[in-house]
């Protein structure tokens, strides 16, 4: 049984030494070295990455892609940003709330205190020191949750910083059908997909995903700026979905990519997050990669079934 399997077997995660913690956050997340994010106030992973009220909203390359809930209770599977300690929010990425806090904690500190999940009243989820008590009326989190593959999917797809919603200068229904495709790998293909009509001659699109209501919206926001495509972060998401377009390469391969294409754009290994998302599909077989850009780089990871 590894420390992933044995994570999953309890809700709290104790303190480690400073060895099996490094050992740890290699095999949760196959991250690089601690990175010096100050203050513990703060988004961990993806700085931009907030959470308002029942509203996620992230700003991606110089566009943006928001993800609301727009009910009053949520379904705690298909929330995509956890609470990770008081008033700090990630995203979630592996599916499993109390690994993605540890491995984000750990990335930022020396020492990772023991960690319990909730359930909040609203539906949403938070990890806290166990030593700190949750909102009143939460409830534990069940040691086998995950949350929804799909969801997290369809996230990191549909607001992709360098894919074509974001700078593909797709017209409505050039949209409408790529977020329908996205939508069925996922497993979400009775999601209803409406899109607003916009002038730009090259518009970028905001997704709105609401799971409770099984619908996406696209609003157009104007049109892909040269900024944005110079953005260091959009370029490595460029050059990975190229790399990895004519190959079903693994999970270690595609991380591999990552690190040897970061490292040649000048981002530093202590800013560079990368992290295995999972399957999606039953053919699952092929590495597509997604990249967060924010105080850290985060490159997410999945293996998707594709037609070759």
């Amino acid at each position: 049984m590894d420390v992933m399997e044995q994570l999953y077997d309890v809700r709290n995660v104790p303190p480690v030494s400073e060895e099996r913690l490094g050992a740890a956050r290699a095999r949760l997340v196959a991250t690089t070295a601690s990175s010096a994010l100050p203050a513990r106030r703060r988004i961990l992973h993806v700085p931009q990455k907030v959470l308002a009220m029942a509203a996620a909203v992230v700003l991606t390359g110089g566009s943006v892609a928001a993800w609301a809930v727009v009910s009053s209770q949520t379904d705690p599977h298909t929330t995509t940003t956890i609470e990770c300690g008081q008033d700090t929010y990630i995203p979630v990425e592996t599916g499993n709330p109390v690994l993605d806090c540890y491995a984000a904690l750990a990335n930022q500190e020396a020492t990772v205190p023991p960690l319990t999940g909730w359930i909040t009243p609203t539906g949403l989820v938070a990890v806290l020191p166990t030593s700190e008590a949750p909102p009143a009326g939460s409830r534990p989190l069940p040691v086998s949750f995950q949350v929804d593959a799909g969801i997290r999917y369809a996230t990191d797809a549909l607001g992709d910083a360098a894919g074509p919603l974001q700078s593909g200068c797709l017209d409505p229904s050039a949209a409408t059908a790529y977020a329908n495709s996205q939508l069925a790998l996922a497993g979400l293909a009775d999601f209803q997909v409406t899109v607003g009509s916009s002038s730009a001659t090259c518009p970028s699109y905001i997704p709105i995903l609401d799971p409770q209501r099984g619908s996406v919206q696209l609003i157009p926001t104007g049109s892909w700026t040269a900024a944005a495509a110079r953005n260091v972060t959009v370029v490595l998401d460029q050059q990975l979905a190229h790399q990895l377009a004519g190959t079903c390469a693994t999970t270690s391969d595609a991380e591999a990519f990552a690190r040897s294409d970061a490292a040649s754009l000048g981002i530093s290994a202590q800013a560079l997050l990368v992290s295995g998302a999972g399957a999606i599909g039953s053919a699952a077989s092929c590495a597509r990669a997604f990249v967060e850009p924010g105080g850290s780089v985060d490159v997410v990871i999945w293996q998707v079934g594709l037609a070759r």
